[in-house]
Formats: structure tokens, C-alpha cells, sequence
């Protein structure tokens, strides 16, 4: 007992196999620019949380150790990123932290007439305001004993 496929299921194979392919790699490729963005900011938000303790330096030394941080924590971990671009800037008040890349996964290069090169491109960014600088303790702390110097001299 012999038995034959009819021609229709080769052809409803190759019409469907390229669909459910590109459905696969589209969700690829948001896997990977989610991990991508979830990566750069962990590694932003801790290198401006670990400025605080260069609180004794120059602005210009803490933005520099702080995109080295950045840098080294975000080249560790990222897939298929290209172009990374650490900008760090230092306040009394706070520090901001950009972190900018463009994604480069094998195979979108035939995507480019589709899409702009910014579609691409994955940026974060975190201020942390330096409310707990060693500095704002050390002078809070100066300020009561001021206080309570000058009460126990006034009585």
C-alpha cells in the first residue's frame, strides 16, 4: 500500500517556512536589543552610583573613571553592539550618564533600504542626584556641631 503526497503541501511548505523563519528572527532580534538595553543601564546606574566615593577629585578625573566603569561593565556583557559612546557629566548636585550603540546583528544589512541607521541605535540614560555625597554629610554633620557648640556657649 503505497501512499502520495499531493503537490499542494511542497508548495504550502515553502510559502510558510520563510514566514514562520521571519517571525523567529524578528523576536531574535528583539530579544537581543532588550538584553542589550537592559545591560547598558545596569552598567549606567552603577557607575554613576560609584562616583560618589570620588568625591575628594576633579570633576574631569570622575567623569573619566566613571565612563571607564561604564565602558568595562558594558563590553563585558553586550551582544553584537558596535559604536559604543560613554558620555559622563559631573555637578555638585548630580551625575548623568549617556550610554548610545548601535545594534549590529549578522543578516539586517539587507533591512537598511527599510528602515534609517537610527532604528538601530539603542541610548541610555541616568541621572543620579547626589543627595548622600560624603561632602553633604561631612558638612551636615559640621553644621550641628556648630549648633550645639554655640548653644552650650551660650548658656
Amino acid at each position: 500500500m503505497k501512499r502520495y503526497l499531493h503537490a499542494g503541501f511542497t508548495v504550502e511548505t515553502a510559502l510558510l517556512l520563510p514566514m514562520i523563519l521571519s517571525v523567529i528572527l524578528i523576536v531574535l532580534y528583539f530579544n537581543i536589543s532588550l538584553y542589550n538595553r537592559v545591560v547598558m543601564q545596569a552598567a549606567v546606574c552603577r557607575g554613576a552610583q560609584k562616583v560618589f566615593f570620588y568625591e575628594l577629585q576633579g570633576h574631569d578625573e570622575i567623569e573619566g573613571k566613571c565612563a571607564n566603569i561604564v565602558l568595562n561593565e558594558i563590553k563585558k556583557s553586550l551582544v553584537c553592539m558596535k559604536d559604543i559612546n560613554v558620555e559622563v557629566s559631573v555637578s555638585e548636585e548630580s551625575v548623568s550618564v549617556f550610554v548610545e550603540g548601535e545594534l549590529n546583528v549578522p543578516g539586517v544589512i539587507y533591512l537598511e533600504p527599510l528602515v534609517s541607521r537610527d532604528f538601530w541605535k539603542i541610548k541610555v540614560e541616568w541621572t543620579e542626584k547626589r543627595l548622600h555625597a560624603p561632602t553633604m554629610v561631612k558638612r551636615t554633620y559640621h553644621t550641628i556641631r556648630v549648633l550645639k557648640l554655640a548653644e552650650l556657649g551660650g548658656q
